[in-house]
């Protein structure tokens, strides 16, 4: 309000934290107020809208990150079950070839086959 009394300017001054829960504060100098007409109230009313749409974007932007969060974590779920299921089949097949090895060196022994 000094600034304004001392420099005889018209001055308006909006402000928002950006995790504050309640409206945002503004203030319209007397001389605004008095030469401005009902625009000075525009001026307060423009400041709420934006800040809902910001506000609103950032949960847009929140719901978004929530919802790749989401998927991703899904994808990532399918992907370790694969890689479970890929591995028993590399446990199975390691299994087999063990068991066809044995059998290689049993039958190598029946028939007197050494191996050099």
């Amino acid at each position: 309000e000094e600034l304004s009394a001392e420099t005889s300017c018209w001055l308006f001054i909006g402000a928002q934290h950006a995790a504050a829960r309640g409206s945002p504060i503004h203030y319209a100098s007397p001389r605004l107020r008095r030469d401005g007409g009902p625009e000075t109230n525009d001026l307060a009313t423009n400041l709420l809208q934006l800040i809902k749409q910001v506000e609103d974007r950032r949960r847009i932007d929140v719901m978004e990150l929530q919802k790749n969060l989401r998927e991703m974590e899904l994808h990532k779920s399918a992907l370790s079950q694969q890689v479970f299921e890929l591995e028993m089949r590399v446990q199975n097949e390691q299994q087999k070839h063990r068991q066809d090895q044995e059998r290689l060196i049993e039958y190598a022994e029946r028939l007197g086959i050494s191996e050099a």
